[in-house]
């Protein structure tokens, strides 16, 4: 992913929450790293990623210059339309939001999040299943994996 957004995208900065949740409080994430890092993440060999999420906010905090945040699906930045609401108030510098859903790209500005589409944030009820492992119809122990 992290690819992704600098060669599709062109990013010239990629930030990475790895210690965090889509429902966390921004200001909250990835205050306290913990140490050891998880093993299914490993941070620190991302030669490529600018910083975490602090880093980022940060970053918008203080620029001077437009800011375009792009995220892998709404979930990459928040599932709190709230959160995503106060997330623009807080930093002037942001003036669209790109967001990567997969097989297309949707580009919001500033104003529209504030007046309409911060709602679209609200986009997980649960945790998206990537994946599902069960026994087959036929009665067989042998397992199958698949798509959902």
């Amino acid at each position: 992913m992290v690819n992704q957004l600098r060669d599709v995208y062109l990013c010239e900065a990629v930030y990475v929450s790895p210690y965090s949740n889509a429902t966390q409080d921004m200001e909250c994430r990835d205050v306290q790293r913990p140490r050891p890092l998880p093993s299914a993440f490993a941070f620190d060999n991302l030669l490529t990623v600018t910083g975490d999420f602090q880093d980022m906010l940060t970053r918008l905090k203080t620029s001077k210059s437009d800011v375009v945040v792009t995220v892998i699906d709404y979930a990459g930045l928040s599932t709190s339309p709230a959160q995503v609401v106060e997330l623009l108030r807080k930093c002037k510098a942001i003036k669209y939001i790109l967001v990567h859903h997969g097989h297309k790209a949707e580009l919001m500005t500033r104003d529209d999040i504030l007046e309409t589409n911060a709602r679209k944030f609200s986009c997980r009820v649960a945790t998206v299943k990537r994946s599902k492992v069960g026994p087959n119809k036929g009665g067989s122990k042998k397992s199958k994996a698949g798509p959902p």
